[in-house]
Formats: C-alpha cells, structure tokens, sequence
C-alpha cells in the first residue's frame, strides 16, 4: 500500500493526536487543513467533483466534462483527495463505473468511497442501508481491481446512527478502516457523539492507531454568544485528523444565521464577517482562511509534541469556548471494583 499512517503522540485533554502519514514521499502531519486551490508540501489538495451518469456517459463518448478537469487540480507537492459525489442511482453498464473511477484513480492519492447523494435524498430509512452498501461495495470492487492506494470510506453522519453503524461494520469487514465523515453541513457539536462511537469502534477493532478520520461538507460556523466560531477548524478536538472543506450540498439551511464572507481571525479561532467582496477576493479569501487554519494546526501539533497537549494555548481562544470543556485533573488508573464491594 502506497500510504504509511503512524500515531506519534495523543492529546487526551483535547481529545486530538498527531499522526504523521506518508503516501509515497510526500508527508503530512496530523491535525491538518486541506487546501482546495492547489495545496502544497505538507498540504493536503482537496478536489471535490460532483458527477452524474450522464456526464460519464458524455465522457465516455468524447464530450468534454467534469472529469476531464481533474488532471488540472493535481499537486505534484500535496498529498491529492479526490472526494467524489455521484448524483445518479446505480449503474446501467459496468463501463460507466470503471470510467468514472478510472479517471479518479491516477488523480487521488487516496481513494475515497463516493458521497451517493441520490440515495441519500431519496432514502430515509426504509432501504437506505442496503442501497449504501450496494453502491459502496461495486465500488469498491471497482477500485481493487487495480490498486495499492488506501481506500477511505465514506459515512455521511446526517442519517439514523443505526444506519451509520451498519455502514461501518461494513466496511470494517471489507478491511476499511479510515474515513471520510460527511457532516452533511450538520453543525459539528451535534455528531460529536457518533463520532466517539467511530473512534470507540476503531479501538475494539485494533485500527484505530492506523486509521485516519477526515471531515467533510461541516457546517462552517454557527453564532454562539455574538461570535462565529470556527466550527471546521475546531472538529480536530472530536478527534477528526484532516479538516475537510464544504463543497457538497446537504443539512437545512431555514433557520441558519451565518456571514456569507467570512475572514478567519487565528487569534481566537473565529470568522469576521466581511462586507461585499468580488468573486475573485472572495475565493483569494477562502484560500488564505484555509492556510492560515494550517498554520495554526502546525502550533497546535508543536504543542502537543512539546507538552503532552495543546490545551493551554486553545483554551483563551474565544470561540473554541463551546469545544474545549474543563481541564481532567483526576485519571482513570484503571481500579476495578469487586462485585462483592458494599460501598
């Protein structure tokens, strides 16, 4: 496999861990900021591409299309993710899924099991688990049918936990065991819960030191005491060791209060709200919010290599308040009480 993952060291305080991964020569170390405008060394450059049956089929045919346009937004320097979402239900012809992977594949330094969109919106409940794993399992297929990349699967986080531990056992059986955790632009603080599960789950299994955890498709902010937080930078203290960005669509956004421009302020982990920018500043904007989120995972990770934890230096900023609870001054050492104990 052409992807080496290595814990160097937990933070039990903050719930996060620096985790060094090499995928052939190029490295990154963990909590990390993908960038999605070319990233570069120690960067993560996140491609998202959303894609349908048709549009493989205008592929396939000569017509030009999204998929033609991935070679483009690769990084000879970044570690590339290519983070599918695939807005058909299944598949009339075989050919149409070994194109559509076939051109993800020499662009994606990982693999990650597509976002099938459509059935998320058509399936509530009812087949929603049978239809994930169908999909997810041709797919996968497709991929091994020539591969040395880690495969990552998917878990979109906005459906019945249920249904979310069914498709995590199922790809535990299928030897998968890093994810990409689609928030569905769920605010983060509400699948903090599932998101311990996951990582309780990968402790039981033995993966969870090997395994990586990367979010997506996060609600950015939320306001909290007249402040926005930076709610995707800060799911690194669930335990999510790459910070995705927002491209998908999902969540209701009826009641949602939140600045269009946001500029991120490193001082106290925070979006200010921005007047009226051009397109060309706005997207300038989200590039710098990105690398400076980077640079302050980089402190984070010093942090924690130096002194066991990042706590100290995360606990003032302002809108890590929600995030960061009391410091544990007791530890659990592991005393067992005897069922014959009368206290």
């Amino acid at each position: 496999m052409n992807c080496r993952i290595k814990e160097c060291q937990s933070d039990e305080y903050l719930g996060t861990r620096v985790m060094e991964i090499m995928v052939g020569d190029k490295k990154i170390m963990t909590p990390s900021k993908t960038i999605d405008k070319k990233g570069s060394v120690d960067e993560i450059n996140e491609i998202g591409i959303k894609i349908d049956e048709d549009q493989i089929i205008s592929a396939m045919n000569g017509t030009k299309g999204p998929l033609d346009k991935l070679p483009s937004k690769f990084s000879n320097n970044a570690i590339n993710v290519v983070i599918p979402e695939y807005q058909s239900i299944g598949f009339k012809q075989d050919e149409i899924l070994e194109s559509m992977e076939s051109r993800i594949h020499p662009v994606s330094d990982m693999i990650v099991v597509p976002r099938w969109s459509a059935i998320l919106s058509r399936n509530k409940e009812g087949n929603l688990i049978e239809d994930l794993i169908e999909h997810s399992k041709i797919y996968i297929e497709e991929v091994r049918r020539i591969n040395g990349k880690i495969i990552m699967g998917n878990i979109p986080l906005a459906i019945p936990e249920s249904v979310i531990y069914k498709l995590f056992d199922f790809y535990l059986n299928e030897g998968i065991t890093s994810f990409v955790l689609d928030y569905g632009t769920c605010l983060a603080l509400n699948k903090a819960n599932i998101v311990v599960s996951i990582q309780k789950r990968l402790r039981d299994a033995g993966a969870y030191e090997n395994s990586i955890l990367y979010s997506t498709n996060v609600r950015r902010t939320h306001k909290s005491s007249g402040l926005y937080p930076a709610d995707d930078l800060l799911v690194f203290s669930q335990g999510i060791d790459i910070m995705g960005n927002l491209h998908m669509g999902g969540g209701n956004n009826k009641n949602r209060i939140d600045p269009k421009y946001k500029e991120f302020d490193s001082s106290q982990y925070v979006y200010l709200e921005k007047p009226s920018i051009s397109p060309r500043e706005l997207d300038e904007m989200k590039v710098r919010n990105c690398r400076l989120q980077n640079e302050e995972a980089r402190k984070i990770i010093n942090e924690i290599s130096e002194n066991g934890t990042a706590y100290n230096m995360v606990k003032n900023k302002a809108g890590a308040t929600e995030y960061i609870g009391p410091r544990q001054t007791t530890l659990d050492f592991g005393f067992k009480v005897s069922k014959n104990s009368t206290f």
